[in-house]
């Protein structure tokens, strides 16, 4: 069964960073009172971690980034060339925790995707085209984000 990505190389690096930032995210998951259930196979596509406290069940999208921006990468095509859509559309989840080196934010699915709808346009498109080949995002700049109320600023640093 052959694969859509670019640079299997890079895929395997991507997915193997992530992993080593999990555990991370987990301790601050549990430092908040939240029970962990990572999600495996391919259910994974729709979200990485079930957040469960007090009767309530959240899924959780992680995004890990390797270096600090002044904007929110939105992936909206997953593979320009097989028309794959972006995570922005696929993800079951009803948060996105986005963690850079610094600094991490935590974002309501739904509102980024309203905001993207109404506003996408407006921003301006990047390409990647590592790992899974040519991926489109909007940049959002976090000002923006937070303004709207779509994400709120973790108060602490959770690679400290």
């Amino acid at each position: 069964m052959g694969t859509n990505y670019c640079n299997q190389g890079e895929v395997n690096e991507n997915f193997a960073f992530e992993r080593s930032c999990q555990p991370f995210a987990d301790a601050f998951y549990i430092s908040r009172g939240y029970k962990i259930d990572r999600v495996q196979g391919k259910q994974n596509k729709l979200g990485d971690v079930y957040l469960s406290k007090n009767g309530s069940v959240f899924l959780i999208e992680e995004k890990f980034l390797r270096q600090e921006l002044n904007f929110m990468f939105v992936e909206i095509v997953q593979d320009v060339k097989t028309n794959n859509i972006g995570w922005l559309w696929y993800t079951g989840s009803e948060y996105i925790f986005y963690c850079m080196p610094e600094t991490q934010y935590f974002c309501h699915t739904e509102r980024l995707r309203n905001f993207i709808r109404e506003f996408g346009d407006f921003y301006k498109t990047l390409i990647s085209r590592k790992g899974w080949g040519q991926t489109e995002n909007k940049a959002v700049d976090w000002g923006t984000v937070i303004h709207k109320k779509i994400a709120k600023k973790v108060k602490r640093n959770i690679f400290q």
